[in-house]
């Protein structure tokens, strides 16, 4: 919900048992975006229990991890360890990292090209986020809604296949 923040949101009014907001947007949240927070009525959060088709967003387990142990169930995000592979190196360490978006150095090639990186993905079915950060030389590839682990692999699939075309072969500590 990008207009948290800007106008007014009456649950009792409006009738809804949960908010969910991005860090970003209203919020004018620092980069890299992708922190979020659900409010959600405690009668709607135990009848989630075991209904969501994401590891991402199931807010049921989410809450009782972070009971437990008042940290995330999981970092980083699926996408960070196969780029990670690939040589890549994030922007955040682990235990700031998002599940929702993870930011990546751009490969340290000349060969390489945001652009291109983008095309090359959309071509092979995936949107990344196009829009730049003030960070330089850095990119985003988020994994939220009702992702799966094939989707990433896939996904992460289609990375590798874009910088082979690129002729990419340094990817290195990032530019």
């Amino acid at each position: 919900m990008p207009i948290f923040g800007a106008v007014e949101l009456d649950a009792k009014r409006l009738g809804f048992q949960a908010a969910t907001v991005s860090s970003n947007k209203c919020m004018q949240a620092p980069p890299p975006p992708g922190i979020g927070w659900s409010v959600v009525q405690k009668t709607a959060l135990a009848n989630a229990k075991g209904s969501c088709a994401t590891l991402a967003l199931a807010l049921w387990d989410q809450n009782q991890h972070m009971d437990r142990t008042q940290s995330f169930r999981f970092a980083p995000p699926t996408q960070v360890d196969a780029m990670r592979q690939m040589g890549l190196r994030t922007e955040l360490p682990d235990e700031f990292a998002s599940p929702i978006v993870a930011t990546f150095h751009n490969p340290d090639d000349s060969a390489f090209s945001f652009q291109k990186l983008f095309e090359g993905m959309q071509s092979r079915g995936f949107i990344i986020f196009p829009g730049r950060l003030p960070l330089a030389d850095t990119f985003r590839i988020g994994c939220a809604w009702a992702v799966a682990e094939a989707d990433m692999a896939e996904a992460m699939q289609a990375v590798a296949d874009t910088l082979r075309e690129m002729e990419v072969t340094r990817v290195g500590e990032g530019r």
